[in-house]
């Protein structure tokens, strides 16, 4: 009998994470030889998701992309995007190009805004 209720709440929990994987191909923003390197690991414990090896084995994707806007004033992007919640915020570059810190500035806020909208998974 004890052995049947162990395989069952086996099972639930293996059921309860089974929608809960997340794959992260990459994990590292370049710009100008300077890298920015991001482990979600916190934010995706913190949401009871479990960062996989592979995409086959997830049900979610997160990618990350940071882009410079030419404009009067150059702005640093940086969107994440996990399946359908995305991030995206920009911060104003007062150099002429954008650099490194510009996109950690809006990595960073892009990925507490993420942190924020994405649900709990049961």
């Amino acid at each position: 009998m004890r052995f049947l209720v162990i395989i069952t709440t086996l099972l639930q929990s293996a059921i309860a994470f089974a929608e809960c994987r997340v794959y992260v191909p990459e994990k590292e923003f370049n710009n100008s030889g300077y890298t920015i390197n991001f482990d979600f690991t916190k934010m995706l414990h913190d949401k009871n998701y479990l960062e996989v090896s592979s995409a086959e084995e997830a049900e979610y994707e997160l990618k990350l992309q940071g882009i410079e806007q030419e404009g009067r004033f150059h702005r640093a992007v940086a969107v994440l995007e996990m399946g359908a919640y995305k991030a995206e915020e920009s911060i104003v570059c007062f150099t002429q190009n954008c650099g490194i810190s510009d996109y950690g500035k809006a990595f960073n806020k892009a990925y507490k805004k993420l942190s924020s909208i994405i649900p709990h998974c049961q």
